[in-house]
């Protein structure tokens, strides 16, 4: 899983460079949606030290092991991260005709992230519920 969002997150940022220069679609100098647009390269920054923070808490807390989930969520990040530093944003080059944003295979990466660092999160709690009846 960890390499295959190795692969995404590169070809993401190779497809927003060729989208880039095809004109075909919208740059995004914010987050998600568009928020925080007017921070640029500090953004990237501010991501970059907080994606090296989570990674550093999560390895620390877990032992040395970190969820798919957040290996999921650091890659997206970091292939948004990457055209931060050198363009000062993001190409989204996806769009769902029905919806009113775009966004890139990055974004799709991080949401896969964050569904899948719930569900275990869910599991890991589930499980602890189930260790605490047991000697009830």
């Amino acid at each position: 899983m960890i390499r295959l969002g190795v692969f995404f997150a590169i070809f993401d940022v190779s497809l927003q460079y060729y989208f880039k220069l095809l004109g075909k679609g919208v740059m995004n100098k914010g987050m998600s949606l568009g928020a925080l647009s007017g921070f640029g390269p500090a953004l990237a920054l501010v991501a970059c030290l907080c994606l090296v923070l989570l990674l550093g808490i999560v390895y620390i807390r877990n032992k040395g092991r970190v969820d798919a989930g957040l290996v999921l969520i650091m890659l997206g990040g970091l292939g948004n991260m990457l055209p931060r530093l050198f363009w000062g944003g993001v190409w989204d080059y996806l769009q769902v005709p029905i919806l009113p944003f775009w966004f890139n295979i990055s974004d799709i990466i991080i949401t896969i992230g964050v569904v899948s660092y719930i569900l275990e999160l869910n599991g890991h709690r589930d499980s602890i519920r189930g260790r605490k009846h047991v000697g009830n």
